[in-house]
């Protein structure tokens, strides 16, 4: 299901700053500062709030709202099609993911956007259903875009409703 794509992260920093749309620019930004991952996390909250903020949809590949809008249709889509009596797995990245759960946890978009740097690759998300906001059967989103071989799993329980864990990965998938 293409609905639960990620948003295209590279069109989004690109149109952070003047010149962060050639080829490398962000990456030579990065490495000129004194400490990268503060500067890049810097450059995606920017970028974030640039996209979600409206006032540059249409420089988008894909606008904040037409993404939102994808992400959710395609959940009530699978919601419609899923074999009502088991548990359906997805299989998506952390943007997505923060994006399916904001109307969940009444967040703002800045909100989304940190939460989005907070799901880690690997991560799953349980929705469960609690009082008809969502169907009875389970639906896990799995951000499983690289292999974290650390062992951990954490398990928090927000508003009641959301689980957010970390996926254990066996060594062997090193």
């Amino acid at each position: 299901e293409r609905g639960f794509d990620e948003y295209d992260h590279d069109d989004v920093l690109s149109r952070c700053r003047p010149g962060f749309d050639e080829p490398g620019a962000i990456r030579q930004f990065i490495a000129k500062s004194k400490v990268p991952q503060d500067t890049f996390l810097q450059i995606f909250e920017e970028s974030m709030q640039r996209w979600m903020g409206g006032e540059h949809d249409d420089e988008y590949r894909e606008s904040w709202p037409v993404f939102r809008a994808r992400c959710h249709a395609a959940l009530e889509r699978l919601v419609a099609t899923a074999d009502p009596k088991g548990n359906t797995v997805v299989f998506t990245s952390g943007g997505t993911i923060a994006t399916l759960c904001q109307p969940l946890l009444s967040y703002p978009d800045k909100q989304v956007a940190a939460l989005t740097w907070n799901i880690v690759n690997s991560s799953a998300t349980k929705l469960i259903n609690r009082g008809g906001r969502v169907p009875h059967r389970k639906i896990v989103l799995l951000g499983a875009i690289k292999v974290v071989p650390l062992a951990q799993y954490l398990a928090h329980t927000l508003d009641g409703f959301l689980d957010i864990g970390s996926l254990i990965h066996p060594a062997a998938n090193e």
